[in-house]
């Protein structure tokens, strides 16, 4: 086979091996980081190499030329132009369609065929293939750009298919035919796996990386690690295993699912001990007790992407939650953070007298009065781990109805003395906007 090389891979010589197809095309695929790539086509160690023309090459200093590709961030699947050895690009070929039937079913006395407008209906001209390995046959004809029908038949007629409407061509005649479409441009055509007078099943869901996290503190596994088990796994006690960290404070662990509303719990292995799941934060299982429950969906996720390999990477992430408890709520859980702004300061409970302490807000709304804006609200924090993180016990807290329409400016005051002096005392005035009051 001839081989791609080129500065992506230092002219090696070996780059890219190029795989032949059913009708005398070689073709292959490689991941490129952005940036201008040039190349040529060789025989694998520079045996031979091709002579690319000046009209379609770009001048390698060297008294000859090369082909080139441009790598942007963000780009698609690049699929370079149709081309010959030492040619330019030629018009786009015919495309080698490819059609599937799933094995299961199929009554045949041997292989099936398949028939079609594209060869005037003849059961017994493109018999079909039987793949082992995934149970399925399948078939390969080269087409023109164009829509055809057809159907999957035994030899001569002895037999065919009906094709269900919700799946047909939909040309409303009185016959009932599956219909492709090879549109101009297009080299590879592959058809939807289908059963014998069925339609393609509906394509399997991307799946979604779910994280879950248990406080170790209150879990009850004598014997062993905790684990998640639930309507992903049948309820067989055994579905997700937690490796507990190396600080002995939280089990952890990820399965990967579809997207859809899951019911589970924490349980020691085999059901040797469940957790009781509280009404508050539970989803009635029937049987008188309660199950947790997560709808994993694609809005919900958290992502991070890889700068170096350009990828992202996102997943799903229940929460930490600890063994027969409801997590702590989040704020929005407390707050109706959809129809009204709110605002927050954190006070370090320590330092302060709160049996003397007023806390407000001003500003321009308010004509920089220290006693006319809002007074805030004192709020413990209801997540202890809230308080230890932060160091403070709780904040003081301002709602906003109606949402103000354009940006506030803003400043806490204390016992009517504003935070403004302070603020100006710091080294780092990185968070003080520039105004004119």
């Amino acid at each position: 086979n001839p081989w791609v090389t080129g500065s992506f891979d230092g002219w090696s010589g070996w780059g890219l091996e190029l795989t032949h197809d059913a009708i005398e095309r070689y073709y292959g695929s490689i991941d490129l980081m952005p940036g201008e790539y040039d190349y040529k086509f060789t025989c694998g160690g520079w045996t031979v190499q091709e002579e690319v023309p000046a009209e379609c090459g770009f001048d390698n200093g060297q008294g000859a030329f090369n082909r080139r590709v441009v790598v942007e961030d963000g780009d698609a699947p690049i699929h370079l132009p149709y081309t010959s050895w030492g040619g330019c690009p030629l018009p786009p070929p015919d495309a080698v369609v490819t059609f599937w039937l799933d094995a299961e079913g199929v009554p045949c006395d041997g292989n099936p065929y398949v028939a079609g407008t594209f060869n005037g209906w003849n059961a017994a001209d493109i018999e079909m293939t039987y793949d082992e390995y995934y149970n399925e046959y399948w078939a390969e004809v080269v087409l023109a750009p164009g829509s055809y029908e057809y159907k999957f038949v035994c030899l001569d007629w002895s037999n065919q298919e009906d094709v269900p409407a919700e799946c047909n061509d939909g040309n409303g005649d009185e016959y009932s035919n599956r219909l492709v479409v090879v549109e101009e441009g297009e080299m590879y055509v592959d058809t939807e796996v289908t059963s014998w007078g069925g339609c393609p099943l509906p394509p399997e869901p991307d799946l979604i990386r779910v994280e879950f996290e248990l406080d170790a503190e209150s879990v009850s596994c004598s014997d062993g690690n905790p684990y998640v088990t639930g309507t992903f796994d049948g309820w067989s006690g055994w579905g997700l295993e937690l490796m507990l960290d190396w600080e002995g404070e939280s089990y952890y662990g990820s399965i990967d699912l579809a997207p859809g509303v899951y019911d589970y719990k924490y349980v020691c292995g085999g059901w040797s001990d469940q957790e009781d799941v509280p009404a508050d934060c539970g989803a009635d299982n029937g049987l008188g007790g309660y199950n947790r429950q997560i709808d994993v969906s694609y809005e919900d996720l958290d992502c991070e992407y890889d700068e170096a390999s350009y990828e992202e990477w996102c997943w799903y992430e229940v929460g930490e939650e600890a063994w027969g408890e409801c997590p702590p709520p989040d704020f929005c859980d407390v707050f109706d953070c959809v129809n009204k702004l709110h605002a927050i300061v954190l006070v370090d409970t320590s330092q302060y007298d709160f049996a003397t302490m007023e806390v407000r807000m001003t500003g321009p709304w308010w004509n920089w009065d220290p006693n006319g804006g809002p007074v805030a609200t004192w709020q413990e924090f209801w997540n202890p781990e809230d308080a230890e993180d932060l160091g403070v016990g709780g904040f003081f807290h301002v709602q906003f109805d109606p949402i103000p329409t354009e940006g506030m400016q803003y400043l806490w005051v204390i016992n009517g003395e504003t935070e403004l002096s302070q603020l100006l005392a710091s080294d780092d005035l990185s968070c003080i906007p520039y105004t004119d009051y």
